[in-house]
């Protein structure tokens, strides 16, 4: 078994989940475990279950008991962790962990799962414990709820810019007489009312998707 200090490098030099697997993969390589090692299904969590697990150190507490008064949980990614082993080497995958191979590693939370030479097992992945991605996957929460605030004043403005259109309709006899004018007409009172009313413009939200599925896309997230 390696030293602790090993243990922590894993964690601590990883550029991203799938680093953190490769990484993983050399360890068990070590130890004369060969397989391949792979995070499956990851999904951000603002505040994922502590009560097996949390991250490392002492400002971090589990919560078994989901006691109110204590975190209930601590921004993570959540998924599955499958390894693959070939059938000739004689050994399942769960052998690597009832030899705590894996289960002594610093910031892999192994969970309830199994199998034979394909084995697939819970895995929290706490952001705390990995300072060269983990910050990434906060930011993708600081994006997520500016989109949300960008796309609820937009869903607001076009109901407001409905409301204006139709009260501009009715108001009209000349399109209630000329309905075939109605769609041009539309449009016209379109450009009128968000140039009187330019709050009312939708925003742009492309930026915020594109950093969003940029920095997914890179930690192999799926939402």
């Amino acid at each position: 078994m390696k030293k602790t200090k090993d243990l922590n490098e894993m964690r601590l030099k990883s550029t991203s989940p799938d680093d953190f697997a490769k990484l993983l993969e050399e360890y068990a390589k070590s130890n004369k475990e060969e397989m391949s090692i792979s995070f499956m299904g990851l999904y951000a969590n603002q505040s994922a279950s502590n009560s097996h697990s949390c991250p490392i150190g002492d400002n971090f507490n589990e919560n078994w008991n989901r006691e109110t008064n204590r975190p209930l949980g601590y921004p993570a990614l959540v998924g599955k962790v499958v390894m693959k082993k070939k059938k000739e080497t004689g050994k399942y995958c769960l052998d690597a962990l009832t030899r705590n191979l894996f289960n002594e590693i610093p910031g892999l939370c192994i969970g309830s799962g199994g199998g034979g030479y394909v084995s697939q097992y819970g895995v929290t992945l706490w952001l705390a414990d990995f300072p060269l991605w983990g910050n990434k996957v906060l930011k993708i929460f600081d994006i997520q709820e500016k989109l949300n605030r960008v796309e609820s004043v937009n869903e607001k403005n076009k109901e407001n810019i409905s409301s204006l259109i139709n009260s501009a309709i009715n108001e009209n006899c000349e399109i209630k007489m000329f309905s075939e004018k109605i769609d041009k007409l539309k449009t016209d009172i379109i450009n009128e009312i968000t140039k009187s009313h330019p709050e009312l413009v939708e925003l742009d939200t492309l930026d915020f998707k594109k950093q969003l599925h940029d920095l997914k896309n890179e930690l192999g997230i799926n939402n």
